[in-house]
């Protein structure tokens, strides 16, 4: 794979999660300023739990797309004692079981929300109006395995592009029927929440399609005859149990289950479970719920907004950079206080680090001192209490990334094999912040929340660093990362004073807007003078996506 073709599928890998991340917070915004705090826990409820089972029910098959389909592209088809009789047919193999897992929690959603409560009053009032959204979720989950399936088999094969393209449609169409549905009024909570189910279905509709499309299509028996052989296989999982567990027992499926593993212990550090447990101790409406959901939301913004392309393209790259570097192993040997030899795996991710560190920490750092600015101008002051809990959650975020590197470790030990370490590691971490969070939140509410949860995510982040480093090397470079913080400290302060002499009857947006322009001239121009090297790699790879 080349680095033209890397450099490329990261840049699409990026827009497509800025469309999707985008538009999604976008309407979330939206959805917050006509309901307010209160009304938007109930949205932000329906969100965690929503992004909860569609975790749930991706069941080891996207962390197989992500790892392996890089490695059949290049005619790798035997894994253990399993040969793989073309990418077609693999897909169709783990989509048919990705389907089958998907219908199996609908059918239990089914039973808890539509049938227990009517004969079950207790758990009917505990329950809220969750209960009555029951369709919106089935509706939800089968869009949704539609929508990751082929975005991890795009991502995988590095054909980002229409993974951009159809989310650009899906979440355009869903942003402008939200204005439209506001503008012409009636917009109620379960307006919202139908129209983000059904968007879910029309994006997982056009990826679907370009699938069909775009992958290994010369090798095609024929949509019905491979549609026939998929139906077989969902209706072979339902009447025999047995071929489930030997499908599970797969060497490539036996990988997936422990990323699935790692994928839901990392979203027991992010914001779902935070959701849950609030709405379970301070009650369906609390104010506490909205604010959070916007502080997350904003803190999440400014840490990936610049990391996006990473996501998911990363793994696929890791994964044949550490195959390329075990191919090598028996000819090298590892340097001196390292366990493994990963020579290309290492390079790579002291580019990651450094391109990290550079791109996230003026946004950190412009974010902690212009928040309360910026939940003014999207939220509005219905969300003014938002402000110091994006404060907390900025400054720890900012402390996991610069500092210990963020999530890249956990890719880094997925991709040479370790992710049962990952998995041990996000597990015991996870516990502690269930039990400790449980207490935040009684005294504190939501800052608690998020006090406990980032610390939570910092120490799993300080912990997989110093594995990786222990195994592979070192990936941060303590020297110039502190100029860079000196550089970013500089700017943040002078854009800050540079604002109090603009005009005080300007609207926060333009005050907001010229914040950014100068700090970003301030960065940029600070970068090049101190000639930082992270700083000239990032532009140098921009530069190389126009020829």
């Amino acid at each position: 794979m080349s680095a033209h073709r890397i450099t490329r599928g990261f840049a699409w890998n990026h827009l497509y999660k800025m469309i999707e991340f985008g538009g999604v917070s976008l309407y979330a915004i939206l959805v917050a300023r006509k309901f307010g705090p209160e009304l938007n826990g109930s949205y932000a409820v329906f969100l965690s739990i929503c992004g909860t089972l569609a975790i749930v029910g991706a069941f080891a098959v996207d962390g197989v797309l992500l790892r392996y389909l890089p490695r059949i592209l290049r005619g790798e088809l035997s894994f253990g004692e399993v040969k793989v009789q073309g990418i077609r047919h693999f897909l169709i193999e783990l989509f048919a079981f990705r389907l089958f897992v998907t219908l199996v929690l609908i059918s239990l959603v089914i039973i808890v929300l539509a049938i227990f409560p009517s004969y079950f009053p207790s758990l009917s009032s505990t329950l809220g109006n969750i209960p009555h959204l029951w369709p919106y979720f089935v509706v939800y989950l089968l869009g949704q395995a539609c929508v990751a399936f082929s975005t991890y088999t795009l991502i995988g094969i590095l054909q980002v592009k229409w993974v951009f393209y159809a989310s650009l449609f899906s979440r355009g169409a869903l942003l402008g029927a939200g204005l439209l549905w506001i503008y012409w009024g009636n917009f109620s909570l379960e307006g919202a929440i139908s129209l983000f189910s059904f968007s879910a279905v029309l994006n997982g509709a056009i990826l679907l399609y370009w699938v069909n499309r775009h992958v290994e299509r010369e090798s095609s028996r024929g949509l019905k005859k491979e549609f026939d052989h998929f139906r077989k296989r969902i209706a072979g999982y339902a009447s025999s149990p047995n071929r489930i567990r030997l499908f599970i027992l797969l060497p490539f499926m036996l990988y997936g289950l422990t990323t699935w593993g790692n994928d839901i212990l990392s979203t027991v550090l992010g914001r779902q479970p935070d959701i849950l447990m609030m709405r379970a101790l301070l009650g369906e409406n609390a104010r506490d719920i909205g604010l959070y959901d916007a502080a997350a939301r904003l803190a999440q913004m400014s840490e990936y907004v610049l990391l996006f392309g990473l996501g998911g393209a990363l793994v696929s790259v890791f994964s044949e950079l550490a195959h390329d570097d075990e191919q090598h192993a028996p000819l090298q040997k590892p340097k001196k206080g390292f366990r493994l030899h990963y020579p290309r795996l290492m390079n790579a991710r002291l580019e990651i680090a450094g391109y990290q560190t550079v791109s996230t920490t003026p946004l950190f750092a412009f974010m902690m001192v212009f928040s309360p600015l910026v939940v003014e101008v999207l939220y509005g002051h219905k969300f003014a209490g938002a402000n110091q809990l994006l404060l907390a959650s900025l400054i720890l975020q900012m402390i996991t990334v610069v500092v210990f590197g963020g999530g890249m470790h956990v890719t880094t030990l997925v991709a040479i094999g370790k992710e049962r370490v990952v998995f041990l590691n996000r597990l015991s971490w996870g516990l502690l912040n269930l039990i400790v969070n449980y207490f935040l939140i009684q005294s504190y509410g939501g800052l608690g929340a998020m006090i406990g949860t980032q610390c939570a995510n910092a120490g799993a982040c300080a912990t997989e660093s110093y594995f990786t480093t222990r195994w592979i090397g070192p990936s941060l470079q303590p020297m110039r990362s502190i100029i860079i913080v000196a550089i970013v400290g500089v700017s943040v302060l002078t854009t800050y004073y540079a604002t109090e002499f603009l005009p005080t009857n300007i609207t926060p947006l333009f005050k907001l807007l010229c914040a950014g322009i100068i700090m970003m001239v301030l960065t940029i121009g600070g970068y090049t003078v101190f000639r930082v090297p992270e700083a000239q790699k990032a532009l140098a790879k921009i530069s190389s996506l126009f020829p």
